[in-house]
């Protein structure tokens, strides 16, 4: 999702080239005016975009020259935490911990986490898009089988932006084994 514009000029008693389009010069009667609306739709984030249109009149002593840049930007994402520590879980329970995908743009977020759905650490939702300038929640839970210190490191892709990276931190133990907790 990149962040679009547009811009309305008028121009009096001038015929415009350029632009490109396919469509014919349009001639203006003396004292008239028109709008030119530009558009900017850019196709991938950091691009940045330059465009020159001329407005000639008979003659071509008062041509106007019309410059449109533009760059393009992606949406800006964050996550509530960058780690969740879990804490010490008996083998064989679990614990549960909310984390936030925050959008900060105007544009939609696209995002997805690597994540098994079945491993020690699940997540209940492992992609969304979220509205502009809202948020969507996670829960993630750490369910260990056996005694250890358990540590992940979950990517959290945004189309469009730089990856997000987010930390989940747990001990587990049982009645024989309890290692140091992690910090």
């Amino acid at each position: 999702g990149c962040r679009r514009g547009g811009a309305s000029r008028q121009v009096r008693g001038v015929r415009a080239h350029g632009g490109g389009g396919g469509k014919p010069p349009r001639a203006l009667r003396r004292e008239s005016y028109d709008s030119v609306r530009v558009q900017f739709t850019p196709s991938m984030p950091g691009t940045f975009s330059n465009e020159t249109f001329t407005f000639t009149t008979p003659g071509g002593k008062h041509d106007a020259v019309l410059r449109v840049t533009g760059t393009a930007i992606g949406p800006t994402a964050s996550l509530t935490a960058t780690t969740l520590q879990f804490g010490s879980v008996v083998s064989g329970t679990s614990v549960k911990r909310v984390l936030d995908v925050q959008n900060h743009s105007d544009v939609p977020l696209f995002w997805q986490m690597d994540s098994d759905k079945t491993g020690t650490w699940r997540l209940d939702v492992d992609r969304g898009a979220v509205p502009p300038r809202e948020k969507q929640r996670v829960l993630v839970t750490f369910a260990p089988a056996e005694p250890a210190n358990y540590h992940r490191r979950i990517l959290v892709l945004v189309r469009d932006a730089a990856p997000l990276a987010l930390d989940v931190v747990g001990t587990c133990y049982d009645s024989t084994r309890r290692p140091a907790p992690m910090q």
